[in-house]
């Protein structure tokens, strides 16, 4: 070591360019904006904010797209099979990536739509020929309601039934 030498003790100069370093790399990671990974979904809700990825008819699935870019959209649904369901509805995003692309009116599943895996697709043409992003989702039959209309006929007629028999026995010598 030499005489008159500090250790551990920055200079004025390295100090201010390492600090002149330091506040470029801070100023250019806050400059860059965050990227979004770009996906289709299926959703319980209009407003395209509870992912839902399977669902039991009737009712409406709505389909969207996340982290889209600002633009026009068009969102498809199909059948089992790939079979288009209903023509792509268009969507607009705003704000930049991480733009959401909600079909808030969505597709309505009934109790004759087809059972099994369905696709949502978000499209650049109204056509869905240029499929961006795509997604499944299951449709599956509601459970078979009880027949209770049966019960609630053949209550009276048992009921008459088995009055009209104790009558008869009742008259009976």
């Amino acid at each position: 070591m030499t005489p008159g030498a500090r250790t551990g003790v920055l200079s004025s100069r390295k100090f201010t360019i390492l600090l002149l370093v330091l506040s470029a790399i801070a100023i250019a990671t806050a400059i860059v904006p965050p990227t979004f990974a770009a996906a289709a979904g299926s959703f319980s809700d209009s407003a395209c904010s509870i992912t839902q990825g399977s669902f039991v008819e009737p009712t409406t699935v709505y389909g969207g797209g996340t982290g889209l870019s600002t633009g026009f959209y068009y969102i498809g649904y199909y059948y089992p099979g790939g079979t288009q369901a209903q023509a792509p509805v268009k969507v607009h995003v705003t704000g930049g990536g991480g733009g959401l692309g909600c079909d808030s009116t969505g597709y309505t599943l009934t109790n004759s739509s087809p059972t099994g895996t369905w696709s949502v697709d978000v499209c650049s043409d109204s056509s869905c020929a240029t499929i961006l992003y795509t997604a499944t989702f299951s449709v599956s039959a509601a459970a078979p309601e009880f027949p209770v209309g049966v019960f609630v006929l053949l209550f009276p007629i048992v009921s008459i039934f088995i009055y009209a028999k104790r009558r008869a026995i009742v008259r009976t010598p």
